[in-house]
């Protein structure tokens, strides 16, 4: 029975949902500044009862022209919303006998324990489908039937009250650290891009990237670029990131002669790699920082830093090759503002710069993003006290101005729940897996496979990554990663934040790897484009973000954490991997300074290779070797480049 996306409700839940939606972003802020509301389990309690709340009520409709049908969904939904209301009643009414007979498994508890369960598959499975709820039923599966599993798989199997009471009112699975962050740093921030968007944001960064890039061929590729990077790393969803800028970014690159599923790939690469840039990564920067033992979320930022400006660097610099390949044009001089013009708007970016401040002051990241929140607020209030100061505004228009502050309020309360349900259920399967010791068998089972070579090694852990990552946001999708795959490089030998940082890449690029790739998906609708070629085209895009977890494994420094190598090796050994990615871009668009004769593909693929290679005189041979390459074809060489008309691919 297929189901309306979030944000179509009916019944009169149109009015309702959204002030749940705020209600929910009240309720999290009121945790970070004041103690009026609910700690510890019980605070996690409130959070499941909104979450689930939010989105039984904004899924409630279905396309149905039976009647009968409708009125069965409706009586559905509203019998697990009671079950929602219920059942965390019981967890507050009963927390106090809970904690006391803790281990004691009771048949109320085992009762309400499998409530829970099932709206945690039912949630998610009505947000983002069956993927993770089919992962879900499975890992029950196993947890309850593990004797009968082969091999390495095989356990002594869990009895069913015990099993639920593990998930559930035992204060872990459902109630342990991973909603533990959901309710906290996952959901603040969360809400913090959620009221920053509806701040204009996401105009000013448009309008900024057309200014500085909008002279250059590739100008309608790098706003989209540039924009998408700039607010991806707060959306905390590449899905919700192609939505936002890919509207106006994606018609942009169409008018000025960019093929459709190629503006769709520019658009859903760019937002995806919004994911893995610092200085917020879509909330996964602090949760690696929980995670990981020794390490700050500062260092984390520094250590993602050098990848993502390689990777942004190579998709702009794929876009300009191919606008230069096809002969586009850049903006005109009406379609861009002088940069100057644009600045005085930058004030919007003041939220952002709130946020890094109080955090390298020392202060905790939920607290410095609640403040962030703030700080858009404080903004809203100076923008309204301004207009009515200066006679701008009528009232209408100052009531359109508050409704746009509330709207954000909403709409981060719609993030926090849609990112809650799913870290609700991937709790549920993390705990199964802890309970039964998979995630141990699974690290030797694929050591194993292996066979003990770590490049075969790395290549499983990048396709299970991208698998466990499809279709969920970028914090549930690392998190569930950093507890499956993770592990299994660390024993490996791999460092432990290169393991994290590794598997959290291909987790990200599950956006937009086929069969899924829900940001191509998105793309290729906006651009009217064809799905599997506009997610093959951000794949060819985004090559350098499948390939840098394989380098820093070689060159740890590209996260800076081999202190051991010289300054100049440092420097020396980031630029040549730097430059690598940009040509191998090159390459996969065919055209460097003039397009490529199949013979020079040869040979620059052999250059490429040379300056990737660990050594540093070989390195300096391959880029020797770009060099004559780039010198070749700039005078025409005609072994190196040649000249046809360019055709769109």
């Amino acid at each position: 029975m297929p189901l309306t996306a979030l944000g179509r409700p009916s019944l009169g839940t149109d009015k309702i949902v959204p002030v749940i939606g705020v209600f929910i972003t009240i309720y999290h802020l009121l945790f970070v500044f004041t103690t009026v509301t609910f700690t510890g389990v019980l605070h996690r309690n409130a959070h499941l009862l909104l979450v689930f709340s939010y989105v039984l009520l904004s899924t409630i409709t279905i396309d149905s022209d039976d009647d009968w049908k409708r009125y069965l969904w409706y009586g559905y939904t509203a019998v697990l919303l009671f079950a929602a209301i219920g059942s965390t009643a019981y967890v507050y009414i009963q927390f106090d006998t809970l904690v006391k007979l803790v281990g004691l498994i009771r048949a109320p508890d085992v009762v309400i324990g499998s409530i829970l369960i099932f709206l945690a598959i039912e949630t998610t499975r009505r947000r983002y489908g069956w993927p993770l709820p089919i992962m879900a039923i499975l890992s029950l599966i196993y947890g309850l039937f593990g004797n009968y599993f082969p091999g390495v798989l095989n356990h002594s199997g869990i009895a069913f009250d015990f099993l639920v009471y593990q998930l559930t009112l035992g204060f872990v699975g459902i109630y342990g650290f991973i909603i533990g962050l959901s309710a906290g740093i996952v959901a603040v921030f969360m809400i913090f891009g959620g009221v920053f968007k509806e701040l204009g944001a996401a105009e000013f960064f448009e309008e900024f990237a057309k200014s500085i890039a909008g002279r250059f061929r590739s100008g309608p590729a790098q706003v989209a670029v540039i924009s998408s990077g700039l607010v991806g790393s707060l959306t905390g969803a590449a899905v919700a990131n192609v939505a936002a800028t890919g509207s106006y970014s994606i018609p942009l690159m169409k008018r000025l002669g960019y093929d459709k599923n190629y503006a769709g790939a520019i658009e859903s690469s760019a937002s995806t790699g919004g994911q893995i840039m610092p200085p917020v990564m879509g909330a996964a920067a602090f949760i690696m920082a929980s995670l990981l033992d020794g390490y700050s979320y500062l260092d984390i930022v520094i250590a993602a830093t050098i990848p993502a400006l390689i990777f942004y660097l190579t998709v702009m610099f794929a876009c300009e090759f191919r606008a230069r390949s096809e002969g586009l044009t850049p903006l005109s001089d009406d379609e861009r503002k002088p940069f100057f013009e644009v600045i005085p708007r930058g004030y919007t970016f003041i939220p952002i710069l709130v946020v890094i401040f109080i955090l390298f002051s020392g202060k905790s990241p939920i607290y410095s993003a609640g403040v962030g929140v703030l700080s858009v607020m404080a903004i809203f209030g100076i923008e309204a006290g301004h207009r009515i100061l200066s006679a701008e505004e009528s009232s209408i228009e100052l009531k359109e101005n508050a409704g746009q502050l509330v709207h954000g309020l909403a709409e981060g309360g719609r993030m926090v729940a849609e990112v809650g349900v799913a870290l609700s259920l991937i709790a549920i399967i993390v705990r199964i897996m802890g309970i039964t010791g998979l995630t141990q068998q699974l690290g030797f089972y694929l050591s194993e496979l292996s066979g003990g070579i770590l490049i075969v090694m790395l290549l499983l852990t990048a396709g299970l990554s991208i698998l466990l990552g499809f279709s969920v946001t970028t914090s549930a999708a690392y998190l569930i990663v950093a507890i499956v795959t993770a592990p299994a490089l660390i024993e490996f030998g791999i460092h432990p934040l290169a393991a994290h940082m590794y598997v959290f890449y291909f987790a990200v690029l599950s956006a937009i790897s086929p069969p899924v790739a829900t940001a191509a998906l998105v793309a290729s609708k906006i651009a009217d484009g064809e799905f599997i070629r506009t997610a093959l085209l951000s794949m060819k895009l985004s090559l350098a973000a499948y390939l840098l977890p394989l380098m820093w494994i070689v060159y740890p420094e590209l996260l800076f954490i081999d202190g051991q190598s010289s300054t100049i090796l440092f420097v020396f050994n980031i630029g040549k991997i730097g430059l690598a990615m940009i040509v191998f871009a090159s390459l996969l668009e065919g055209h460097l300074v003039n397009r490529y004769t199949n013979f020079a593909r040869v040979l620059t693929v052999v250059f490429v290779g040379l300056i990737i290679y660990p050594n540093a005189l070989i390195s300096l041979v391959g880029l020797g070797g770009v060099l004559f390459m780039v010198i070749g074809q700039y005078y025409e060489f005609s072994p190196l480049s040649v000249d046809i008309e360019p055709t769109a691919e």
